[in-house]
């Protein structure tokens, strides 16, 4: 098998898909599982302030660098919102410990 790996990148892209997809909820379920519910509800506060600090930031970084590169404003508006979202992964990784590497 490692023979045809080496030969067709096209395959292990494709399997490396599939396997993420196929395992990506289950990581999102045991990240879940782990999260304290009265912890949360007392931090609520927090988690809000922290939320709009992280979106202000970031649309404060992308959107005029969009602009820079003279991207339409309807193309500008979409990447800031894309990029302010966060990765959901980013943040749950750290609370259980993974490291991740691509």
């Amino acid at each position: 098998m490692a023979g045809l790996f080496v030969r067709d990148k096209a395959l292990v892209h494709r399997l490396r898909s599939i396997v993420f997809a196929l395992l990506t909820p289950f990581f999102f379920l045991k990240a879940g599982t782990l999260i304290s519910l009265p912890a949360l509800i007392a931090s609520l506060a927090l988690l809000v302030a922290l939320f709009w600090v992280k979106m202000l930031a970031k649309i404060i970084a992308v959107w005029p660098m969009c602009r820079v590169f003279k991207m339409p404003m309807r193309e500008t508006n979409y990447t800031t919102l894309l990029m302010a979202t966060g990765l959901t992964f980013g943040s749950i990784s750290p609370c259980l410990g993974i490291i991740t590497a691509t």
